[in-house]
């Protein structure tokens, strides 16, 4: 009885499923700004391998890319963001056609690591993406693994898309959604993703 018990153990064992799993959780720091230009708020994007993997992830990629938000807004600075021990961080920003590659990697751990744009990289960039990755070749990133970066934006005074049309009269709010992927070769479902969006009201300048 004995040997049919340890048996039975060792196979649920072996049929635990490898699972790899993430959350994303999106918000402003206003749920209301000044509908006039050079008006700032401030995104938080909080993402995870979650806590109920059973196996870790080669990467964990936050994306920012709304296009219709980022139509109003300019990319200014990203603020204060910690890079754990274990992770390797690298932001890149979308031109319109390609991702590209904001700045030198940023090796963990740095505390409140952070990067201003330069002029050419604020008109080019619409959306903002972060990836990080194990720091030693091989490992993964664990279940639990955390991160938050934050970014100062800017309302436009006109649309990217259509330098006639105003970015900050006839809308009243923006709501602007973000994505976080994880993925692991020998997961039963890879790559993973999750969604958040948060909104952003517009409000009028003046009596209309």
């Amino acid at each position: 009885a004995t040997g049919s018990d340890s048996d039975t153990a060792s196979d649920d064992l072996t049929l635990l499923p490898q699972r790899v799993r993430t959350s994303i959780a999106k918000s402003f720091n206003h749920s209301a700004i000044w509908a006039s230009a050079g008006s700032a708020a401030t995104i938080q994007l909080t993402g995870k391998v979650s806590s109920d993997s059973t196996v870790g992830s080669d990467h964990l990629t936050l994306s920012d890319d709304d296009s219709v938000f980022w139509d109003h807004f300019d990319l200014r600075r990203i603020l204060p963001t910690d890079v754990p021990s274990n992770a390797i961080l690298t932001v890149e920003y979308y031109d319109g056609t390609s991702w590209q590659q904001l700045t030198a990697p940023v090796t963990g751990a740095v505390d409140g690591w952070t990067y201003t744009l330069t002029s050419e990289q604020r008109a080019a960039a619409q959306g903002v993406r972060f990836v990080f990755t194990p720091k030693v070749d091989g490992s993964l990133l664990p279940a639990g693994f955390t991160v938050a970066p934050r970014l100062d934006v800017v309302l436009r005074a006109t649309l990217r898309s259509d330098s006639s049309v105003s970015a900050t009269e006839g809308t009243a709010e923006l709501t602007n959604a973000a994505e976080s992927e994880v993925a692991n070769s020998g997961a039963i479902i890879s790559p993973v993703t999750d969604q958040d969006s948060a909104t952003l009201t517009l409000k009028p300048v003046g009596g209309g």
